[in-house]
């Protein structure tokens, strides 16, 4: 059996492989992830990305080839009734494709009323999957805080208005928020992604900085609550 319809284009560029049998039943949906980062894979893997500075370094190649492979022992044995949706869903890393998704109108001619997703995890015994009762992954939010100032001169840097010390103030301090450890109603994690002052020169004191930091908790109340603190750090060491 081969998918009866394939969608594309859902939310930009997700793309739905519909299982259709005709009969009355549920409709079960199976998701991935199919987008990248834009970050240069470096090492000599038979599965190396072939795209220069752009890899699937958070598993999304592997989470495709399972739902691949789904697809293929759905075509092999048929469900009995029902629907089985294979989504390919775009914008995960920033958080905005599954919304996407969802209001795309098309999207609304194979909503489901199950769905499940499943990420890898490295040093698995080869063929062993794990879950456990309960939560097991968290809630995730990406904070991008932007200082501005002004730039001077590096002789004088007087002149100015440097971030330099907000930033070396801000970066300990949104780590000492959340320090990760057991996933339950405490846990609070921020990790420190990127951070950018001024430009690549000897001659200017920044006028500029940003940092990106990853929020994570396991629920929407820890998730304000975190929020809410890292802001409030932000605008502190601004002022």
């Amino acid at each position: 059996m081969s998918p009866t319809r394939i969608l594309t284009g859902l939310g930009g560029h997700g793309v739905a492989a519909v299982f259709d049998t005709g009969k009355d039943g549920p409709t079960v949906l199976f998701r991935a992830e199919l987008d990248g980062l834009p970050i240069e894979e470096r090492n000599d893997i038979a599965w190396s990305s072939l795209t220069n500075g752009k890899s699937h370094v958070c598993g999304h190649d592997g989470h495709m080839t399972m739902l691949l492979a789904l697809g293929r022992m759905i075509s092999r044995q048929p469900v009995a009734c029902g629907r089985v949706i294979l989504m390919f869903q775009p914008a995960e890393e920033d958080g905005s494709g599954a919304k996407a998704v969802v209001a795309d109108p098309a999207y609304q001619e194979i909503q489901a009323d199950w769905a499940f997703a499943i990420h890898i995890l490295p040093g698995r015994p080869f063929g062993h999957v794990s879950t456990c009762a309960g939560l097991i992954n968290c809630a995730s939010l990406g904070l991008k805080i932007k200082l501005g100032g002004k730039t001077a001169h590096a002789a004088d840097p007087e002149d100015g208005i440097s971030p330099a010390q907000a930033v070396a103030e801000l970066i300990p301090a949104l780590d000492a928020l959340g320090q990760g450890g057991s996933l339950d109603a405490n846990f609070r994690l921020v990790t420190i992604t990127h951070v950018k002052i001024g430009e690549p020169s000897f001659g200017v004191a920044p006028g500029e900085a940003e940092i990106f930091a990853t929020l994570r908790t396991t629920g929407d109340e820890g998730m304000e609550h975190l929020e809410t603190m890292a802001r409030t750090l932000a605008v502190t060491a601004a002022e």
